[in-house]
């Protein structure tokens, strides 16, 4: 399995805290992951998605996260994600007060 990161965010909202956004591939799964202070959001861009346009599925931990899929990929790219978060300083966060969502409110 070789997943490819297509975009990582890291930002840091004024209120809300710390989050990384990860924007993954592997084969013909495209997901987005979103870790937050609480929660894990897990963005599958396929048929529903692109048709529906939304926003995924939230978790409050990332063990539920993983327990809620059940391809690999998709796990692993949970883990990544999570990972990533915890390893990132932070300073590496960009500062923002004026966003609220993810780049166009959706993933």
């Amino acid at each position: 399995m070789q997943i490819q990161v297509l975009n990582i965010t890291r930002t840091k909202y004024e209120n809300l805290g710390f989050y990384v956004f990860m924007e993954m591939q592997e084969g013909k799964t495209h997901v987005t992951v979103t870790v937050g202070p609480d929660h894990v959001n897990v963005c599958s861009h396929n048929a529903s998605n692109k048709a529906w346009r939304g926003t995924g599925r939230r978790f409050v931990t990332a063990d539920e996260a993983i327990a809620g899929y059940k391809t690999a990929a998709i796990k692993e790219m949970i883990r990544l994600a999570v990972q990533t978060k915890a390893e990132t300083p932070i300073e590496a966060y960009e500062a923002s007060s004026t966003k609220k969502t993810h780049e166009n409110g959706r993933c």
